[in-house]
């Protein structure tokens, strides 16, 4: 079996800030952001033994996103700076199959291309305080929470939600110069991320195979530090440790999710 894809695409993208100061040690803004792109998939499946070609498809898929952004950072002391921001994010895709074998709707190759539209909307916010307790050193927690809600429309088929996931971070990263020339620099991330789809709706024999909810959990460390040598050289080693624990299911029986993963890099 030979495959074969290729693809193009065409962007735009355009943004808009405004920014308020008039209040001593308050910085406010706002910001827009539009995107704007054309793109040809081309896909081939050819049986090698008979030379047959077995799939051919040639979509358009058009993009429009949009993205709003408002944000207030405040400064209560010279070493301290306290910020929020909110945003909302919303990317429409129109899927146009000019050239589809599999249009009978009959065989496995059909998915993905019975899609004609999505949309995914996210709205999110975050939270960030950074202090200086030290000329070089620099600490910084953030809490971050997103709320993205997935709708698809599907040839002959009614618009449906597809799915919804909610996903709360929780951050903190220090930074510290020992000298001029060097640095250490520490991160930590604690993310709780969920997952709902309709498919926890269904009944009859397909009673019970997904819970109500699956989790994409997971927490990342690392450890990073540097020297400069000299002016060409510069020497850096780092620590990365992974860990996610959200594997459910039992595949004797039906189709598992999620994930047990452990990763250590150097």
């Amino acid at each position: 079996m030979a495959v074969k894809s290729d693809a193009d695409t065409t962007g735009f993208t355009e943004s808009l800030e405004i920014r308020y100061t008039g209040i001593p040690n308050w910085v406010g803004y706002v910001r827009g952001e539009w995107e704007q792109s054309d793109g040809d998939l081309n896909e081939r499946e050819i049986e090698a033994a008979t030379a047959t070609t077995t799939l051919e498809r040639d979509t358009n898929i058009d993009l429009f996103g949009q993205k709003y952004v408002a944000g207030l950072t405040w400064y209560p002391l010279r070493r301290v700076n306290v910020a929020a921001r909110y945003w909302f994010r919303d990317h429409d895709y129109d899927f146009d199959h000019d050239l589809d074998s599999t249009d009978d709707n009959t065989g496995s190759n059909r998915f993905p291309a019975y899609i004609t539209e999505q949309q995914i909307e996210t709205h999110a916010g975050d939270f960030r305080v950074s202090w200086r307790p030290l000329d070089r050193v620099r600490l910084t927690a953030r809490y971050d929470i997103a709320y993205t809600d997935y709708h698809q429309r599907s040839e002959e088929l009614d618009e449906i939600e597809s799915a919804k996931v909610r996903t709360h971070s929780i951050g903190a990263n220090t930074n510290w110069n020992p000298t001029v020339s060097s640095y250490v620099q520490g991160d930590f991330h604690y993310v709780l991320s969920s997952t709902e789809t309709p498919a926890d709706e269904l009944t009859g024999g397909a009673a019970g195979v997904l819970d109500d909810e699956f989790d994409n959990d997971y927490w990342t460390g690392s450890l990073v530090g540097g020297l400069a040598l000299s002016e060409k050289t510069d020497l850096r080693t780092q620590y990365f440790y992974y860990r996610a624990d959200n594997y459910s299911g039992d595949s004797a029986l039906r189709q598992p999710f999620g994930s047990n993963a452990e990763e250590h890099g150097a």
